[in-house]
């Protein structure tokens, strides 16, 4: 992978690091991370608190804040089913399911070929960042609104929380942003940052610089957690790109054993994948995925504590 900054690992009291990385994947994706944490949660409570860092790109930046932030898991679901619930009842007509429409969606194709065949070249990522700000899309302030409404605990000025790491990508250069409390960035204008989508979103000014979706590199960027002990991986995407997460996660967990650790990767379930559907932005299915991931996690805690424990 491309260099990167290090992480600094806080150890546990075991003498073991433990990271949780949390993938993108949209609205859909939150509300899935939600419930399977939630559901993970209920049954092994320390699993979020044993966490010495929680690594979070798009999606994931904003559960992962959230949970750092010290919100329960619990709450977090609830809030999902909760916002689901308003956000039908604003629109009560629903469009069909379907991937969005996107005139630039070549970008997609290339990143995910390049991909397939190693790393995503900085020229290419940056290729998309120059597409990304010359595109007519989403105003930044309005999209750090949107965060602000949609991640109730991330508000302008808000401390950043001890133990968060939040991924995001230059759209200039192409380079990989890894931010966390020592990095003297907003908090909410990172997760802003982390979750810009290409040609959604404008990429958000941070110090001089325009940042994007740290997805457009990889769906969870696992390979930051290299030189932890322990890696649970949670990658929503697996839903909807399953060759390609199936294919970056690989590479990005070899690079976590070749640093002396070891990963567990959680995708969506075929119960979570129908629940999911095709639009990763379809912010009326978040309560039905919330629940599937929730329900997942029963079957997945198990062989998380196997995990956990013969490692």
């Amino acid at each position: 992978m491309d260099d990167k900054p290090k992480l600094s690992k806080k150890v546990g009291k075991n003498g073991m690091s433990f990271a949780i990385v949390l993938g993108g994947g949209g609205p859909v994706g939150v509300a899935w991370e939600a419930g399977l944490i939630a559901g993970l949660a209920e049954e092994d409570e320390t699993i979020i608190t044993r966490a010495d860092r929680i690594i979070g790109t798009s999606a994931g930046a904003i559960i992962g804040s959230q949970l750092a932030l010290g919100r329960t898991p619990a709450a977090l679901f609830q809030g999902q089913i909760a916002r689901a619930e308003a956000y039908i009842k604003q629109h009560p007509i629903q469009p069909e399911n379907s991937l969005p429409a996107i005139e630039q969606f070549q970008w997609f194709e290339d990143l995910s070929k390049a991909s397939l065949e190693g790393d995503v070249p900085r020229e290419l990522l940056a290729k998309v960042g120059k597409m990304a700000l010359e595109a007519h899309a989403m105003p930044e302030e309005q999209h750090i609104a949107h965060i602000a409404n949609f991640s109730s605990l991330v508000r302008a000025g808000e401390s950043w929380p001890e133990r968060f790491v939040c991924i995001s990508t230059d759209a200039q250069d192409g380079t990989l942003a890894v931010w966390d409390k020592h990095s003297n960035i907003d908090l909410l204008h990172a997760i802003a940052a982390s979750t810009a989508a290409p040609f959604l979103v404008t990429p958000i000014q941070i110090n001089g610089h325009r940042y994007m979706d740290g997805g457009v590199r990889s769906s969870t960027n696992a390979d930051i957690a290299k030189g932890f002990n322990l890696v649970l991986i949670i990658a929503p995407l697996g839903a909807l790109i399953p060759d390609l997460v199936k294919v970056q996660t690989q590479r990005e967990i070899t690079a976590i054993e070749q640093g002396g650790g070891k990963a567990m990767l959680i995708t969506p379930d075929t119960s979570s994948i129908k629940e999911i559907g095709f639009n990763p932005m379809d912010m009326a299915r978040g309560g039905a995925v919330a629940k599937a991931g929730f329900k997942q996690a029963k079957k997945e805690i198990g062989r998380l504590k196997k995990f956990v424990v013969k490692n």
